[in-house]
């Protein structure tokens, strides 16, 4: 399984250390605002999740987001895009379909 994990900080600072903590747990960065945990283990998933609700969840505004994905492998090979985005497709480790 694969997560897709989406944010809106508004807060430049809370939204570096997002990064940072998806990057140190070994997400892909895939867009701006969009790293993709690639095969985590229940347990992988749990840690992260934990260091997110302890480092990151209490600082965040009333209008900031944070968006986990769970994505069956079978369904994120079918994911399209537009555009160039060779992170995506080293993060799913296949090329990609475009959608235009």
């Amino acid at each position: 399984m694969k997560h897709f994990i989406c944010y809106d900080i508004e807060n430049d600072g809370w939204r570096d250390k997002l990064a940072k903590l998806l990057d140190k747990h070994g997400c892909k960065r895939v867009q701006k605002s969009v790293f993709m945990a690639v095969d985590f283990s229940p347990r992988e998933t749990k840690q992260l999740r934990q260091a997110f609700e302890q480092l990151i969840l209490p600082h965040l505004l009333a209008t900031d987001s944070v968006l986990c994905l769970p994505v069956e492998n079978d369904l994120a090979m079918q994911v399209v895009w537009h555009g160039i985005n060779s992170d995506l497709h080293q993060a799913l480790e296949r090329p990609l379909t475009k959608l235009l």
